[in-house]
């Protein structure tokens, strides 16, 4: 094994500098969602060779960059790992080679140790021809300066899991301790391994997946517990995400949309979390970022120049930046690239905050662009659905163009007794002021999976018959003015920073006395104790308004009205009659005709309203000028299924009432106001 350190080596380091300067090239990304991102990619090295699977990295005062460099992507004359340093990211020069006469060397993974040393972990594949007859994954460290390179030693893995066929392929350090995935060819596995110096690895426990899982980074959640992004080379070859807590033993596995190519991984937040990786799409291969989150839920939101052999990325934070660097072969011999992406621009592909126009009539953006209300009544979403449920319904709803989901954290049908999809009830012991956190977990998911669609959660803190059984509902009725207060406080500071979520107090009620009045009052209060950032409205019972009882109250921003299930509705009246009172506020249509609901709750009698319904409730509400539409489905709003006691003759399952036609004309009417009248 030869190492070589090219601050000695002069003549070789002057041509290298001349050459990266040279093939800097500087290029704009693709970014998916948006276009007027800044982040750029340059090329920092280029030569005769094929130099691919990078890994970045700083260390002190500099950046560093190791990859393959040989002949070609595999086979031919032995690769060799180089090591470039830069001062500023934009130029590189040569600081280390490393060489070995057995081994074709591969997919070097820079860490630091934490007794202060740059770490190299390198894969090793000894081939007789093309046959591979052996593996050694090695290990070099510098020294305390990041100046020189121990020679690599071989890594042990520890003879529980000991194959003749084991890749460690990456380390990732956390409180002192290193950990890896170690893929093993001969038996298809992959099992997490730790260490304390690099060299010794200790086996964790060996995944339980399929599809012979192989490359694979490790991350860490706000939380503690740890993350992983799996590739899988066989069977339908989708990536999987996983998650466990210390001691790192009991894994949640979820499959990704995406076949992935030498993955990374970084953690800025539990909610903005960037992979890069290999994308196989219909025209062939890309190096493409994924944001994600938590859950494991991501979406392509970077395309980078690339094509051909690509891929292999690698992150590093630097200031308000993010770099990434990759290889491809777009431009012919695959090359090193690094792309920059600013912080702002990823946090500007999150959701805007709202806010009222000035003129007081309508919604903007805090970027002033138009907001349109589109909102789809999900009442039992929180309640009934689980995580693929709702990403379904999501789904659904954003590509036929809505903006809002009106949602309830303590729902109509039984909500506090009847648990979630998971077993879960929302309150301990039905007490307002203690939640239960497992059930807001599943509340934090849904609020996350509208956000990466752009979506806002119209969010109702409870139904109306926790605190109203005059009328009907199941109740129990549990608030009191002052545990609501306590109430509307907790959940103002758990979703406090999330720009994605409107207030919608009340839930389908008006107050039938002054303890009513004083219960919403107190809500109203708690949240805005704490949260003065987000839009709040009331949700009133069918034929009124929120101003018909709260039309003095500060609290109050948004007008909203449920017209109601009857055909007979002049909804334009009822936008026009809040239009003409004082202080002036948007209004919202929150409830109106629903799609596949019997007629004034009169199947027989009256029929069943339908999409010409929706049509009509639709335009009258907008054209009368709203600043929001709400489209219900009755099957929908509480989620129907054949498991499910129907509630008011619902007759078709939730799923396949989401392809009513109702909801793809309320998006083309969005569509076509929007461009006729551009205000809105």
């Amino acid at each position: 094994m030869l190492i070589l350190n090219f601050d000695s080596a002069n003549m070789i380091r002057s041509i290298s500098i001349v050459m990266t300067i040279f093939c800097t090239v500087i290029c704009q990304v693709e970014w998916l969602y948006g276009q007027d991102h800044s982040s750029k990619v340059r090329q920092i090295y280029h030569d005769e060779n094929h130099n691919a699977f990078t890994s970045l990295m700083r260390f002190k005062d500099h950046m560093y960059c190791a990859f393959r460099s040989g002949e070609h992507h595999v086979y031919g004359q032995n690769g060799v790992i180089k090591i470039l340093i830069s001062e500023d990211g934009n130029v590189w020069r040569d600081h280390a080679l490393i060489k070995s006469i057995q081994y074709d060397l591969r997919d070097p993974k820079l860490s630091v140790t934490p007794d202060g040393r740059m770490m190299v972990l390198i894969g090793g594949s000894e081939y007789r021809e093309k046959e591979l007859i052996s593996q050694q994954t090695q290990v070099a460290f510098s020294d305390l300066e990041g100046k020189y390179f121990s020679e690599p030693v071989a890594v042990m893995i520890d003879e529980e899991i000991r194959t003749q066929r084991d890749w460690l392929w990456r380390v990732t350090w956390h409180h002192d301790i290193g950990y890896g995935i170690v893929y093993q060819g001969l038996n298809k596995t992959s099992s997490l391994v730790k260490t304390v110096d690099g060299v010794h690895y200790e086996w964790v426990t060996t995944f339980d997946l399929d599809g012979r899982p192989n490359e694979a980074t490790i991350g860490f959640l706000e939380n503690g517990d740890m993350c992983i992004i799996q590739r899988r080379e066989e069977g339908n070859q989708l990536g999987y995400w996983g998650v466990s807590p210390a001691p790192f033993k009991r894994w949640i596995w979820t499959p990704m949309n995406y076949r992935l190519g030498g993955p990374d991984l970084f953690v800025l937040d539990d909610q903005t979390i960037l992979a890069g990786t290999r994308i196989h799409n219909a025209d062939g291969p890309s190096t493409s970022i994924l944001l994600g989150n938590r859950y494991g839920m991501f979406k392509e939101v970077i395309k980078l120049p690339s094509g051909g052999d690509c891929s292999y990325p690698s992150f590093l934070v630097d200031g308000d930046r993010i770099l990434m660097s990759y290889y491809s072969s777009h431009e012919g011999k695959a090359s090193i690239y690094l792309t920059e992406i600013l912080k702002e621009d990823l946090a500007a592909l999150k959701t805007p905050w709202l806010k009222i126009k000035h003129d007081g009539r309508y919604l903007e953006t805090e970027k002033n662009e138009p907001f349109f209300w589109l909102g789809g009544t999900a009442w039992e979403l929180l309640h009934r659905l689980n995580r693929e449920e709702v990403v379904d319904y999501l789904d659904d709803r954003h590509a036929k163009g809505f903006s809002v989901v009106q949602t309830v954290a303590l729902a109509e049908l039984d909500g506090i007794n009847t648990p979630n999809a998971y077993g879960e009830k929302p309150l301990i012991n039905n007490d307002p002021a203690q939640l239960n956190e497992r059930y807001f977990e599943h509340v934090d998911f849904v609020f996350d999976e509208a956000a990466r669609r752009g979506m806002y959660i119209g969010f109702l803190p409870t139904w109306g018959d926790k605190f109203n059984l005059a009328s009907w509902g199941t109740g129990p009725l549990i608030f009191t003015p002052e545990n609501a207060r306590a109430y509307g406080n907790l959940l103002a500071r758990r979703y406090l920073e999330r720009p994605n979520l409107i207030w919608i107090l009340g839930g389908d009620r008006e107050p039938a006395d002054y303890e009513d009045t004083l219960i919403i009052r107190a809500m109203a209060e708690g949240i805005r104790s704490i949260d003065q950032k987000h839009l709040m409205t009331y949700h009133p019972g069918g034929g009124k308004s929120s101003s018909d009882y709260f039309v003095g109250e500060s609290w109050l921003q948004l007008d909203m009205i449920q017209t109601g299930h009857d055909r007979n509705a002049k909804e334009y009246q009822y936008v026009l009659n809040d239009r003409a009172r004082l202080p002036v506020r948007p209004v919202i249509n929150g409830e109106p005709r629903y799609e596949d609901h019997p007629n004034q709750f009169k199947p027989i009698e009256k029929g069943w309203m339908d999409e010409i319904d929706v049509r009509q409730t639709a335009y009258w509400t907008m054209l009368a000028g709203a600043a929001g539409y709400t489209y219900g489905c009755h099957d929908i709003w509480q989620m129907y299924s054949a498991d499910q006691k129907p509630v008011n003759g619902a007759r078709t399952s939730w799923n396949v009432a989401l392809d009513l036609p109702g909801s793809g004309q309320v998006g083309i009417m969005r569509s076509f106001l929007k461009i006729s009248h551009g205000k809105i």
